[in-house]
This record gives structure tokens, sequence and C-alpha cells, in this order.
């Protein structure tokens, strides 16, 4: 699954210097493209790139198309899940908080991402905290907090710890049929 990220970032970085050259670096599409390469950056081992090209992103973004702009607001969230994975949760979660719907929603999808490039006990270890937060914060009932807790269930089986995944689903169960009957 790794190549298949190192080909992708190879290709958005090709795609992003010819979106430099022709739109010029201020088009929202170059920003946003340089932006998509964070993930994709860090799941290939070249973490110490990303930090400044999402940094960078983000100040373009903001400055082209405005603070509150989709664009802008999905750059800053690819911002939060670099320094998350980079070690660097305090700035992650800076402005919004470490129980932030968004800093715990990034870090679910970065466990999801990691789980993905077979890097399973990164990503057991941010789903485990997510969900242990969606329960405090939304409650064991909130679909939230169960989508999470699926996702923890089914790294759990890829990592190879099907008991694991058969306690969780067991406790998922009940719950989800008393808020989804039938």
């Amino acid at each position: 699954m790794a190549g298949r990220f190192a080909d992708m970032t190879a290709e958005l970085e090709r795609i992003s210097a010819d979106f430099d050259r022709v739109l010029g670096a201020d088009h929202p599409e170059t920003i946003f493209t340089r932006a998509s390469l964070g993930l994709p950056l860090m799941i290939t081992g070249r973490s110490d790139e990303t930090l400044p090209l999402l940094v960078q992103a983000a100040k373009d973004s903001e400055r082209v198309l405005g603070g509150d702009h989709p664009d802008t607001l999905a750059c800053r969230d690819q911002l939060v899940a670099a320094r998350l994975c980079t070690g660097r949760e305090a700035q992650a979660v800076k402005r919004a908080g470490p129980d932030h719907l968004v800093t715990i929603n990034e870090r679910s999808a970065l466990g999801r991402s990691y789980s993905q490039a077979g890097r399973h006990e990164a990503a057991i270890s941010l789903l485990e905290r997510s969900s242990a937060h969606l329960e405090r914060l939304l409650g064991p009932d909130h679909l939230t907090t169960m989508n999470c807790q699926v996702n923890l269930a089914a790294v759990y089986g890829r990592a190879g710890r099907p008991s694991d995944a058969i306690a969780v689903l067991k406790r998922l169960c009940p719950r989800y049929e008393r808020i989804r009957p039938g």
C-alpha cells in the first residue's frame, strides 16, 4: 500500500508543478493541490517537508480565498493532521483544543490513513484515543463515536488482533441496535 502513496505523491508533485507553471502560485487550484501533498508526503516518510508546505499552503489560501473558504479550512485540517502525525499535538490543538471535534476527527482520519498505509499500531493508537474522546464528548450512542469504533475494530482485524476487534463489535452492536431498531 505504501507504494501507492509514493506513486500518488509523485503524481501530485507533477500536477502541483504544472499548476504553478500554468496557473501561477496564487491560483486556488495550485494552492489546494500543494496542500493535498501533505498526507502522502508524511506516509511516504517525507514528513520533514510536510509542515512547511502545509503552513505555507494555509497562509496562501487564507490570503487568496479568505479564512472561511472551504479550501482554506481543508488546508488547515491537513495542517492539524500533519502536526498530530509528527508529534506536535500542542501546535495542532492550539486553536481548537484537544477535545475539539476538529482535532478528534483529524486524529481519527489520520488513524484510518495510517491503517491504509499498513501502519496498524500507529493507527490503533490514534483511533483508541479518538474513540475515548468521542465517547466522553458526544456519548457512546452518537453515530460519530460508533463510526470511529467500527474503524477501530477494522484496524484491529487488519493488525491481526481479531479478539480485540470482536470485543469492540460486541460492545457496539447493542448500542447500534438501540438507536437504529430493525
